[in-house]
């Protein structure tokens, strides 16, 4: 089975679609039936089971799915080792965003990358609707995301940084002479602003002490 085979059967596993398996991999759908199809006949039996409308892991898919996804996840590893020593770099921290403005992070950033001259720093883009997912699967070291966290399996960094915003609410039109004072130039008229912040902070999975003081990165010899 080629490495894009294998691409191309896990992506599906986990999308379950074909449409987007393909858009993901910016491959043509009839590239991922045919790849799947491919493998079935290698096999001898069916991965999906399939309908116009439904598309879901057979128990023989699922199996080839727990069995290929820790190999595939040590291939990428041991292809960005090659990368990161070519460089002359020996460690790697896969650091998990929601969207932002990168240039947000750059102090932070310099900072580690100061501290820790041999370590690369791999920013990998997570979903709004889990983003510990990442965490839990092992996909990535460090999520910067926003306060409060409650999550039990993980451990609540230090703040990175603060974004200050500002809160608006509509004035009664009597009221408008005492509360001019709390008005910026950047508000829409006849809206009364108060300032105020949310807070981002790195968050590392697999520890159960309440805080982390540093971004530890992740070894590339790790496992």
């Amino acid at each position: 089975m080629e490495i894009r085979d294998i691409e191309i059967f896990l992506t599906l596993a986990k999308e379950l679609h074909f449409g987007r398996t393909a858009e993901r991999l910016h491959v043509t759908v009839a590239r991922v039936s045919q790849a799947i199809k491919k493998q079935e006949r290698q096999i001898g039996g069916a991965l999906f089971a399939r309908t116009s409308h439904h598309v879901s892991l057979t128990p023989l898919g699922q199996q080839l799915h727990d069995d290929l996804l820790p190999v595939h996840r040590g291939l990428q590893r041991s292809l960005e080792r090659a990368a990161l020593a070519a460089k002359g770099r020996t460690e790697v921290l896969r650091l998990g965003m929601t969207s932002s403005n990168v240039e947000d992070l750059r102090p932070v950033l310099d900072e580690f990358s100061s501290r820790h001259p041999a370590c690369t720093v791999q920013i990998r883009a997570v979903g709004y609707n889990d983003p510990f997912a990442a965490l839990r699967h092992d996909t990535i070291d460090v999520l910067l995301a926003w306060l409060p966290i409650r999550e039990p399996d993980l451990t609540v960094g230090p703040v990175a940084y603060t974004e200050p915003v500002v809160l608006c609410g509509r004035s009664p039109e009597g009221r408008r002479q005492s509360t001019a004072r709390n008005y910026s130039p950047s508000s829409p008229a006849g809206k009364r602003c108060a300032p105020c912040t949310r807070t981002r902070c790195a968050t590392t999975g697999g520890l159960t002490s309440p805080t982390s003081r540093s971004m530890t990165p992740r070894s590339a010899a790790g496992p």
